[in-house]
């Protein structure tokens, strides 16, 4: 598996840093103006919530979409309603792209999540503690189990 450096909503880190690529929402920096000053190889991923989203998403020439929330989560204080994997399997089904699932995604869930046919999930609370290498390594081995 290769490691990529994504940075959330920022996107003068990302050049600063120069990063893999930048990850926004929809309320954050425009994909267009996102496109225009990254360099050819660097990412954009959007955040969709809603079929309309997801398709608009398509259509913006984005390397992958976001879709989620899928869990209840407390990382974010201003998310959408709980999608929910059924949800998140029907709409990687109907993917042309990359979908990441986002949103309260621990190693209780990666099972379901990684048979769901996404390509990958955002996992940030259920990383973020002082044993994340063993937590990241056992969520790469559940997430190959469940493929």
């Amino acid at each position: 598996p290769q490691l990529r450096v994504v940075i959330n909503d920022r996107l003068a880190w990302v050049e600063r840093l120069g990063a893999d690529g930048v990850h926004v929402g929809q309320e954050d920096e425009a994909v267009e103006r996102c496109r225009q000053r990254l360099t050819a190889g660097q990412l954009i991923g959007l955040s969709t919530h809603t079929p309309e989203e997801f398709r608009q998403a398509e259509a913006l020439r984005v390397d992958y979409v976001g879709f989620g929330p899928i869990f209840a989560t407390r990382t974010k204080s201003d998310t959408q309603p709980v999608r929910g994997v059924a949800h998140l399997t029907a709409m990687a089904r109907q993917c042309s792209l990359p979908m990441v699932a986002i949103g309260g995604i621990g190693l209780e869930q990666v099972p379901e999540v990684s048979a769901s046919g996404v390509a990958s999930a955002a996992m940030i609370s259920g990383l973020w503690r002082e044993d994340w290498a063993e937590r990241l390594t056992e969520a790469c081995r559940l997430w190959q189990r469940h493929r």
